[in-house]
């Protein structure tokens, strides 16, 4: 066999070669031109169009291409959809509108559409795709779509009539939710406008049904509670429709201010918000299970669930409490001040505030914040039994008790945007916690244990936290 000796010569002049060969076919593929139908998206009135392209493979552009047609015609769809959502106001709820939106879309998506078809390949470095619909039979889908929706609310009808009063409005309000993209898309389809209607319509018999409807509170309204504890008595509503007792009507239970575990009326657990039914007599009921928050005004709203039956959040009641942490009962309590207001006032995360502790008694002030788990984080303990000061802080003795006083504390908004809890206990000899972090039951353990039940007092001061300024 001959053998092979390459020189250093050559090897240079193959590799120039192979450069050369390389840069003639970069040349070649930068040159590639798209389509004229990729440079013009095709336009008549038969058919709607879409171009896609992709560097991976034709399937990714024949993809793109389907999307962009879809888009094409969900363009005013989703546009208009936002529009219609935004001018609802602030009562919408979010779950519902985003359906609509969902909903929107889903009218124009491959599966739905008949006849989508790839028109036009042209493979190479670049991959396109040109994919095309029939207007007719997008036309017809959708005259399909509205003769659906139409027979939802025949079905709904009847069911008023019959007065099964509270599956009529869940169909309403499955038919309005179809029947929202279609009077979109209708400007396309149809010149008929008794069907561009067709979402007013509906939104018509929800209305004449709504002002029927009354949701009024019972009972449980002004309690008070210990944190940690269940509230005493239920919250309870009566539904009626016409001044009849409205079954099985779908509610929510949720908080607004405060927080705690809800228990529904059939014995369903969840935290700061839960689903409720009424009963054959029209009422509804939750209890607060266990209270989370120690606040002058925890507030719980009972409203329809428009996640199930769309109508509009001014058939709710509020329900209100107030929740103390357990010796706040007891004589001598702490009385605690923020920027020289003892209500709830609201601050921004991160501002800086004064904090105005009074106590009648020498005592050791022990603070904690009470975190999102329900959990209370332990801070510093100050003695309170001469009169001083230091940098940012004082201690102060007048007729009506000890003060102490901080210039600057900043509003952390560790639970979040929302209720800021700072716990105040004072005790009359000196005293640590043990461990940081404690439940309310363990923390008035290692009180009762250490310092005797009798000894020890606590009090608390709440705020609303909002996000900071820009």
């Amino acid at each position: 066999m001959k053998t092979f000796h390459f020189t250093t010569s050559f090897l240079r002049l193959l590799i120039a070669c192979l450069l050369m060969c390389a840069a003639s076919q970069n040349a070649n593929s930068l040159d590639e031109e798209p389509p004229d139908w990729f440079k013009e998206t095709p336009s008549d009135s038969e058919y709607y169009y879409g171009v896609g392209t992709s560097r991976e493979s034709m399937t990714d552009a024949e993809a793109d291409a389907r999307a962009a047609l879809i888009l094409g015609i969900a363009a005013t769809v989703n546009t208009e959809v936002k529009n219609y959502l935004r001018g609802r106001g602030t009562g919408a709820n979010e779950q519902v509108d985003n359906t609509f939106e969902s909903q929107s879309r889903s009218t124009a998506t491959q599966e739905a559409l008949p006849n989508l078809e790839i028109l036009k390949r042209q493979s190479g470095r670049i991959n396109y795709a040109l994919a095309r619909l029939s207007r007719e039979k997008f036309r017809q889908h959708i005259e399909t779509r509205r003769k659906e929706v139409r027979g939802i609310v025949k079905h709904a009808d009847k069911q008023v009539a019959a007065s099964d009063v509270v599956p009529a409005l869940q169909r309403y309000t499955e038919a309005l939710t179809l029947a929202k993209p279609l009077r979109f898309v209708s400007r396309e389809t149809s010149e008929n406008p008794d069907e561009v209607s067709l979402a007013r319509e509906i939104e018509k018999k929800l209305t004449d049904i709504q002002t029927e409807i009354e949701v009024e509170m019972l009972s449980g309204n002004g309690q008070h509670g210990m944190y940690g504890e269940p509230l005493a008595d239920a919250l309870v509503v009566q539904v009626s429709y016409n001044g009849e007792s409205l079954a099985k009507f779908p509610l929510k239970a949720t908080y607004l201010w405060g927080t705690g575990r809800l228990r529904n009326n059939t014995e369903e657990v969840a935290d700061n918000f839960i689903r409720i039914y009424t009963d054959a007599k029209g009422k509804g009921s939750c209890r607060v299970d266990a209270i989370r928050a120690i606040s002058e005004r925890n507030h719980i709203r009972i409203a329809v669930d428009a996640n199930v039956i769309q109508l509009p959040d001014t058939k709710r009641v509020d329900f209100h409490y107030t929740s103390v942490f357990p010796s706040e009962h007891k004589t001598g309590v702490p009385r605690i001040s923020q920027n020289g207001d003892y209500g709830e006032p609201t601050f921004h995360e991160g501002q800086e505030i004064a904090l105005g502790i009074r106590v009648p008694n020498p005592c050791y002030i022990h603070l904690f914040s009470l975190l999102p788990d329900g959990n209370f984080d332990y801070h510093q303990s100050v003695p309170i039994e001469q009169t001083y000061e230091s940098s940012g802080f004082r201690v102060q003795f007048t007729k009506s008790g000890w003060h102490f006083q901080l210039d600057k504390v900043s509003v952390t908004g560790e639970r979040g945007i929302g209720l800021e809890t700072l716990l105040v206990l004072t005790t009359p000899t000196e005293w640590k916690p043990s461990g940081k972090a404690l439940t309310a039951k363990h923390l008035i353990e290692q009180l009762d244990a250490r310092v005797g039940k009798a000894n020890w007092r606590a009090g608390t001061v709440s705020s609303r936290v909002v996000p900071k300024k820009h």
